[in-house]
């Protein structure tokens, strides 16, 4: 008898968008975009503690300001906000860049501080990024980032 992989069947949402301009669908598609990143980064209820701290948050923000990433602090504030998650669109209206701009190494800074922390034990080894980009996990190979999520004990923790 043969064990095969029974993945759950596909449910697909139509939208006719017949007679719509490519801007009009362009910004469908971006709807579309966000609201699965949001979706993607969705809060259990029970949040599993991944050794985040209010203390350490405060240390991550200090360390990120000192080397200037201010842009990269309004994102992880306003995912907290929002309750973990950043759009991509989000972003780009935080930080004022041109439609055309990439987002390469944006997490550098958060990444530093987090490992700094982890260095000095003031955060676990297995502590999450601070900040770290949500890709849609259909698409194999290279793609922008489709927003960015923060650790969920820092949601719950009400850090700002």
């Amino acid at each position: 008898m043969s064990q095969g992989y029974n993945a759950a069947p596909r449910e697909l949402i139509t939208v006719d968008v017949t007679g719509y301009s490519p801007h009009q669908k362009q910004v469908i598609l971006q709807a579309i975009s966000e609201a699965q990143a949001n979706l993607d980064a969705a809060i259990p209820e029970d949040v599993e503690a991944s050794g985040w701290t209010k203390n350490a948050y405060d240390q991550a923000i200090v360390m990120m300001a000192g080397s200037r990433a201010e842009v990269q602090i309004k994102v992880v504030k306003r995912a907290i906000a929002n309750g973990g998650s950043i759009t991509r669109s989000e972003v780009y209206e935080l930080g004022g860049y041109p439609a055309d701009r990439q987002l390469k190494g944006f997490t550098r800074p958060a990444n530093r501080a987090t490992q700094t922390l982890r260095d000095r034990g003031e955060l676990p080894d297995e502590a999450d990024e601070l900040l770290e980009p949500i890709y849609d996990m259909a698409i194999k190979g290279y793609q922008p980032a489709k927003g960015f999520r923060v650790p969920e004990e820092l949601v719950t923790l009400g850090v700002e």
